[in-house]
């Protein structure tokens, strides 16, 4: 589906949407006190800026946080 299809829908979850942008690596940020498989982490969180410069949160996965630590957050490339 288009970003405008899945738009018009009342129910917008779990929808395969075709998109072309770029990451904005420079506003990405950690979703934090997430877990998966057992393991506290975070989510990794970067928008897709699209033409006309919209943009759309997309979710990168998961990362385990280092040593339980916040102090020190894990470096993304």
């Amino acid at each position: 589906l288009t970003l405008d299809q899945v738009l018009t829908k009342t129910d917008r979850n779990f929808y395969r949407v075709r998109l072309s942008g770029f990451f904005d690596n420079q506003h990405q940020f950690l979703l934090d006190n997430k877990t998966e498989n057992g393991e506290i982490g975070y989510h990794v969180i970067t928008p897709l800026v699209l033409s006309g410069k919209q943009a759309v949160l997309i979710n990168r996965g998961f990362i385990p946080m280092p040593n339980l630590d916040r102090t020190h957050l894990p470096s993304i490339e």
